[in-house]
């Protein structure tokens, strides 16, 4: 947890705030953790999630719940979001943060793809 010397602010207990010049003060770093990973160019679904999400609901369980609703990526979000909520509540008396996003690639060639990647790259400055 975070605290500054002359109050109870930021008072939060992150590893990393993106654009926060107070926290950065404080000794907080702004450097995101980056990977790369290989993606299908047809037929892939991904899931980023908080770990909100992934505290309570185990990895296999969020694909077997992705590939349920495979036509309805936010049929998916909902169950992943309350499923989360739920065990939460059921377990502490709290809850963290519970965002998911989940996608379908339905078709990309490798172009496409090399082009999004830069494109992202760019836009957040890694």
């Amino acid at each position: 947890r975070i605290w500054s010397k002359s109050g109870k602010w930021p008072g939060t207990a992150f590893t990393r705030s993106i654009g926060d010049a107070v926290a950065k003060k404080l000794g907080v770093s702004a450097d995101p953790e980056c990977a790369n990973f290989s993606m299908p160019t047809s037929n892939a679904m991904f899931v980023l999630g908080s770990d909100g999400v992934f505290d309570f609901v185990p990895d296999e369980e969020v694909g077997g719940i992705v590939q349920k609703y495979a036509d309805d990526p936010e049929k998916a979000c909902r169950e992943l979001v309350g499923k989360a909520w739920n065990r939460w509540c059921d377990n502490e008396e709290r809850s963290d943060d519970i965002t998911v996003i989940v996608g379908h690639v339905k078709h990309l060639s490798r172009g496409i793809l090399g082009n999004v990647q830069r494109q992202f790259t760019r836009r957040v400055g890694l």
